[in-house]
Protein backbone atom coordinates (compact mmCIF):
# COMPACT_ATOMS: atom_id res chain seq x y z
CA UNK A 1 0.00 0.00 0.00
CA UNK A 2 2.92 2.33 0.68
CA UNK A 3 4.31 1.69 -2.81
CA UNK A 4 0.88 2.38 -4.27
CA UNK A 5 0.61 5.71 -2.49
CA UNK A 6 4.14 6.66 -3.61
CA UNK A 7 3.22 5.89 -7.21
CA UNK A 8 0.15 8.10 -7.00
CA UNK A 9 2.14 10.94 -5.45
CA UNK A 10 4.81 10.68 -8.15
CA UNK A 11 2.14 10.65 -10.83
CA UNK A 12 0.54 13.80 -9.44
CA UNK A 13 3.91 15.59 -9.51
CA UNK A 14 4.44 14.46 -13.09
CA UNK A 15 1.04 15.82 -14.11
CA UNK A 16 1.83 19.11 -12.41
CA UNK A 17 5.22 19.34 -14.12
CA UNK A 18 3.79 18.54 -17.53
CA UNK A 19 1.10 21.15 -17.15
CA UNK A 20 3.73 23.89 -16.84
CA UNK A 21 6.39 22.49 -19.17
CA UNK A 22 6.13 22.66 -22.90
CA UNK A 23 8.51 21.56 -25.65
CA UNK A 24 8.24 23.46 -28.92
CA UNK A 25 4.85 24.85 -27.88
CA UNK A 26 3.40 21.37 -27.39
CA UNK A 27 2.48 19.67 -24.17
CA UNK A 28 4.04 16.46 -22.95
CA UNK A 29 0.67 14.72 -22.69
CA UNK A 30 1.88 11.65 -24.60
CA UNK A 31 4.56 11.08 -21.98
CA UNK A 32 2.06 11.64 -19.21
CA UNK A 33 -0.39 9.22 -20.82
CA UNK A 34 2.34 6.63 -21.09
CA UNK A 35 3.29 7.07 -17.44
CA UNK A 36 -0.39 6.94 -16.47
CA UNK A 37 -0.86 3.58 -18.16
CA UNK A 38 2.26 2.19 -16.49
CA UNK A 39 1.14 3.44 -13.08
CA UNK A 40 -2.22 1.71 -13.54
CA UNK A 41 -0.52 -1.55 -14.53
CA UNK A 42 1.94 -1.31 -11.63
CA UNK A 43 -0.94 -0.68 -9.22
CA UNK A 44 -2.47 -3.97 -10.37
CA UNK A 45 0.82 -5.72 -9.62
CA UNK A 46 0.93 -4.13 -6.14
CA UNK A 47 -2.64 -5.19 -5.41
CA UNK A 48 -1.82 -8.73 -6.56
CA UNK A 49 1.11 -8.82 -4.14
CA UNK A 50 -1.21 -7.64 -1.37
CA UNK A 51 -3.62 -10.46 -2.21
CA UNK A 52 -0.82 -13.01 -2.10
CA UNK A 53 0.34 -11.72 1.28
CA UNK A 54 -3.21 -12.09 2.61
CA UNK A 55 -3.22 -15.68 1.42
CA UNK A 56 0.04 -16.27 3.29
CA UNK A 57 -1.48 -14.73 6.43
CA UNK A 58 -4.38 -17.15 6.16
CA UNK A 59 -2.07 -20.15 5.72
CA UNK A 60 0.18 -19.18 8.64
CA UNK A 61 -2.74 -18.39 10.95
CA UNK A 62 -4.40 -21.70 10.11
CA UNK A 63 -1.18 -23.59 10.83
CA UNK A 64 -0.64 -21.67 14.08
CA UNK A 65 -4.11 -22.48 15.39
CA UNK A 66 -4.10 -25.97 13.92
CA UNK A 67 -7.56 -25.72 12.39
CA UNK A 68 -8.46 -23.95 9.15
CA UNK A 69 -12.13 -23.66 10.14
CA UNK A 70 -11.40 -21.59 13.23
CA UNK A 71 -10.02 -18.83 11.01
CA UNK A 72 -13.27 -18.44 9.11
CA UNK A 73 -15.27 -18.67 12.34
CA UNK A 74 -13.33 -15.81 13.90
CA UNK A 75 -13.23 -13.34 11.00
CA UNK A 76 -16.47 -14.54 9.36
CA UNK A 77 -17.32 -12.85 6.05
CA UNK A 78 -14.85 -9.99 6.53
CA UNK A 79 -11.96 -12.01 5.10
CA UNK A 80 -13.90 -12.40 1.86
CA UNK A 81 -14.71 -8.68 1.83
CA UNK A 82 -11.03 -7.88 2.39
CA UNK A 83 -9.69 -10.09 -0.38
CA UNK A 84 -12.45 -9.13 -2.82
CA UNK A 85 -12.00 -5.41 -2.23
CA UNK A 86 -8.23 -5.57 -2.67
CA UNK A 87 -8.66 -7.58 -5.86
CA UNK A 88 -11.42 -5.26 -7.04
CA UNK A 89 -9.37 -2.11 -6.60
CA UNK A 90 -6.45 -3.58 -8.50
CA UNK A 91 -8.69 -4.85 -11.27
CA UNK A 92 -10.48 -1.52 -11.67
CA UNK A 93 -7.20 0.38 -11.92
CA UNK A 94 -5.90 -2.17 -14.42
CA UNK A 95 -9.03 -1.80 -16.56
CA UNK A 96 -8.61 1.99 -16.42
CA UNK A 97 -5.11 1.64 -17.82
CA UNK A 98 -6.15 -0.88 -20.44
CA UNK A 99 -8.91 1.35 -21.81
CA UNK A 100 -6.19 3.79 -22.79
CA UNK A 101 -3.98 1.09 -24.30
CA UNK A 102 -6.71 -0.36 -26.50
CA UNK A 103 -8.33 2.94 -27.44
CA UNK A 104 -9.31 3.38 -31.07
CA UNK A 105 -8.61 7.05 -31.88
CA UNK A 106 -11.57 7.71 -34.19
CA UNK A 107 -14.47 6.14 -32.32
CA UNK A 108 -17.02 7.73 -30.02
CA UNK A 109 -15.60 6.00 -26.93
CA UNK A 110 -13.22 8.27 -25.01
CA UNK A 111 -11.41 6.48 -22.15
CA UNK A 112 -10.95 9.68 -20.14
CA UNK A 113 -14.74 9.99 -19.80
CA UNK A 114 -14.91 6.73 -17.87
CA UNK A 115 -11.82 7.33 -15.73
CA UNK A 116 -13.74 8.94 -12.82
CA UNK A 117 -15.96 5.87 -12.57
CA UNK A 118 -12.96 3.54 -12.41
CA UNK A 119 -11.39 5.73 -9.72
CA UNK A 120 -14.67 5.88 -7.80
CA UNK A 121 -14.93 2.10 -7.91
CA UNK A 122 -11.32 1.69 -6.78
CA UNK A 123 -11.83 4.21 -3.98
CA UNK A 124 -14.94 2.33 -2.85
CA UNK A 125 -12.93 -0.86 -2.79
CA UNK A 126 -10.23 0.87 -0.72
CA UNK A 127 -12.89 2.01 1.77
CA UNK A 128 -14.21 -1.55 2.01
CA UNK A 129 -10.64 -2.76 2.55
CA UNK A 130 -10.20 -0.39 5.49
CA UNK A 131 -13.56 -1.35 6.98
CA UNK A 132 -12.79 -5.05 6.63
CA UNK A 133 -9.37 -4.61 8.26
CA UNK A 134 -10.92 -2.82 11.23
CA UNK A 135 -13.61 -5.47 11.66
CA UNK A 136 -11.08 -8.31 11.37
CA UNK A 137 -8.84 -6.70 13.96
CA UNK A 138 -11.77 -6.27 16.34
CA UNK A 139 -12.85 -9.88 15.93
CA UNK A 140 -9.32 -11.27 16.30
CA UNK A 141 -8.72 -9.26 19.48
CA UNK A 142 -11.99 -10.44 20.97
CA UNK A 143 -11.06 -14.07 20.15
Amino acid sequence: KILMSLLVICLSWVYLGVEYRRIGGRSLMCVVGYMFVWSMLLSFACESCAGFSLHRIYVRASKHVGNADVFSEVVQCWWTVLTASISGSGLLLWVAGMTFVFDVPFDRFEPAQFLPFFYLGAASCYLLTGLAMMRIETRVRSF
